[in-house]
């Protein structure tokens, strides 16, 4: 499988993940969520590439975005439940 993989504490993507993503259209977006504290569960995400790209798609543009080419959330972003694995 190739990938796009990221290790962060809580659900994060940034420019760069949507960049290999676009470069890389067979590679899934992997996510290994390893939380310290706060509400994010242990585990991982594996969103088809078309299905990350949207969810990117549909933060950009937003102030934090502009500001820092990310978006974070310390819980299972809805719609993206079902590729979320503890």
């Amino acid at each position: 499988m190739q990938a796009v993989i990221r290790e962060s504490t809580r659900f994060y993507v940034t420019q760069s993940d949507y960049d290999g993503l676009v470069s890389n259209s067979n590679a899934d977006l992997v996510i290994e969520c390893t939380p310290k504290k706060g509400n994010h569960p242990k585990g991982t995400y594996t969103i088809p590439n078309k299905i990350a790209r949207q969810f990117i798609e549909s933060k950009q543009g937003t102030y934090n975005w502009d500001k820092n080419e990310n978006f974070r959330q310390d819980a299972v972003p809805v719609g993206l439940e079902e590729y979320f694995k503890s």
